[in-house]
């Protein structure tokens, strides 16, 4: 049987937290209550998948989106805020980025509820040496302040369900490539992320940051 909706003007669907009950060989349109709300459609599998507009995304669902680069040349931190739902990859991208110290720059994520600053398993190493850290996703075992420091993290989400996000990072330093991995769970969908250094008491006194993100 085809059904149709005809007449002129709009239709409204009131905003809700969650989609119905599925049903087989069924699919739904809903609007979520986030701000703003978002129109969404969930399979009849119940797998909620976010409609972009073509403003957001006007090509398929796997665009990326570049962000504005940050001058990390002041402060100890940098943070990149409104990462939108549905994103399943982030790249932190850094160049000739410097600080006054010597603790590890690392890369921090968080939800509505802030940044994480804990609970990171993270470590990184190059030919001689190694170094892990809990504070956030680290890239380079060692950091001196005349250094500059060119890398990419690399964040993807592994799980949905727990909001698990697993790193893999390279960084270039003086002759000098380090790599580096970790995982790290959220307690909801990741919307910011930040730059800094274990510690956070180092400030930033050259380069730039970016990150770049996609669904």
């Amino acid at each position: 049987m085809t059904s149709k909706i005809t007449g002129t003007g709009s239709l409204y669907l009131t905003e809700q937290a969650a989609a119905l009950a599925d049903i087989g060989a069924s699919g739904q349109i809903w609007v979520d209550n986030s701000a703003p709300n978002r129109i969404r459609f969930t399979n009849d599998d119940g797998t909620d998948q976010l409609i972009h507009t073509s403003t957001t995304l006007p090509t398929s669902q796997y665009q990326t989106v570049m962000g504005t680069p940050a001058a990390t040349t002041s402060g100890a931190s940098i943070d990149f805020t409104g990462i939108p739902s549905g994103v399943k990859e982030v790249k932190v991208l850094l160049n000739g980025v410097s600080t006054n110290g010597t603790s590890l720059i690392c890369v921090q994520i968080g939800d509505s509820g802030g940044i994480e600053a804990s609970g990171y398993l993270s470590g990184a190493f190059r030919h001689d040496t190694a170094a892990t850290a809990t504070a956030g996703f680290i890239s380079s075992a060692t950091t001196l302040a005349a250094n500059f420091y060119d890398a990419v993290f690399t964040l993807a989400l592994q799980s949905s369900s727990s909001n698990t996000w697993v790193n893999e990072s390279g960084m270039y330093c003086d002759g000098d490539t380090f790599t580096g991995s970790g995982a790290k769970d959220l307690s909801a969908e990741l919307t910011q992320i930040r730059l800094t250094t274990v510690g956070g008491s180092n400030t930033f006194d050259a380069g730039s940051v970016n990150i770049q993100y996609s669904f």
